[in-house]
């Protein structure tokens, strides 16, 4: 109590200071309680005082209908703790991890947050010293939530990923920001791009606790070869799919249709546009659609059209040729099979 007043960080109202000064009461000095009942009185003057020392016990009576009563009943109700305030506890290096520890242990503290759990690693020996402390967390009760953060800052300790804990622990991002998927994809890309494999690790670690669906990732992985240009790599994780009868989704489809194909206005062929090794978008797209639509992927008619369109305008009649009886006859065996 004495080192937080000294920095400035004076409990916010007479019923968080209540149970140190029952505590106090119940099992300190009676000078050191009598300093604490000064300072408290003198920091709320408007609240109602506590009894006196009175019993043989020198404890504080509360009667069921006394203000006491209610207040220390209030006291001992689930109140949020703030993560700032836990990470500033735990990056004071004047206070070891036991002492804050007890501290929590005292004041009832039932859980911990990503800020207050990333101080208490930066501050650990390695993995095997932060699994001791999070065994520690776990014997007193206090959880540390179930946030990305914490799943992840979790796993990495338990499975002695240093490397990567240490990248976690560094990273200029607010723990809040893992919880976003379209920046983390984000990224990845950008991470990918740069070739910078240790925070594209780190961000890959993010999204598999992010998204622990196989399929969520390959879509995120195919988006990202098709953002790089490497159209190969996309086809080859196409395939995969293929055989594990998963498909891409509705926004890996929409992504590689705005990525691959050049611009075109109504009525106007499209311009040429090279993305990667290949000049040929359109073929490209054509394969990926023909692939995915067999595993029940729904493929917009007016994207048929469009692709139909573009193999006629640049006069490749054989591949519009091709294409149009790959269509007749896979939606005839569908009609056939009333599945449409």
């Amino acid at each position: 109590h004495e080192f937080l007043v000294q920095q400035q960080q004076h409990p916010h109202s007479y019923q968080d200071v209540y149970p140190l000064l029952d505590y106090a009461n119940k099992y300190g000095l009676r000078h050191d309680f009598q300093r604490l009942k000064t300072y408290t009185d003198k920091r709320f003057p408007a609240e109602e005082e506590l009894p006196d020392q009175n019993d043989v016990a020198g404890r504080i009576k509360m009667p069921d209908t006394s203000t006491g009563a209610f207040l220390k009943a209030k006291s001992l109700e689930k109140k949020p703790f703030k993560d700032e305030f836990g990470a500033r506890l735990f990056a004071t290096t004047a206070l070891g991890f036991d002492t804050v520890l007890s501290g929590m242990e005292m004041f009832g503290v039932e859980a911990i947050g990503p800020l207050s759990l990333r101080e208490m690693g930066i501050r650990s020996h390695g993995s095997h010293d932060i699994q001791e402390k999070l065994q520690k967390l776990q014997k007193a009760g206090i959880s540390i939530g179930d946030c990305v953060y914490a799943r992840l800052f979790r796993k990495l300790a338990t499975e002695n990923r240093d490397i990567l804990l240490s990248d976690l622990l560094k990273s200029d991002q607010h723990p809040e920001v893992l919880e976003d998927a379209t920046i983390q994809e984000s990224l990845l890309v950008t991470n990918y791009m740069a070739r910078d494999s240790r925070q594209y690790n780190l961000t890959l670690a993010i999204l598999g606790e992010l998204l622990p669906s196989e399929t969520d990732l390959s879509n995120i992985h195919f988006r990202k070869h098709i953002a790089a240009g490497e159209l190969d790599f996309a086809s080859k994780l196409v395939d995969d799919l293929a055989l594990r009868g998963e498909s891409l989704s509705k926004e890996s489809i929409d992504f590689m249709v705005k990525r691959v194909l050049s611009v075109r206005r109504p009525g106007s062929a499209p311009t040429g546009r090279q993305h990667g090794n290949h000049t040929d978008g359109v073929a490209f797209v054509i394969r990926i659609l023909q692939r995915i639509t067999p595993t029940g992927h729904h493929v917009a008619p007016e994207l048929w059209i469009e692709l139909l369109k573009r193999l006629g305008m640049t006069k490749r009649f054989d591949d519009l040729r091709s294409c149009s009886l790959w269509l007749a006859r896979y939606y005839a065996s569908r009609v056939k099979h009333g599945r449409i």
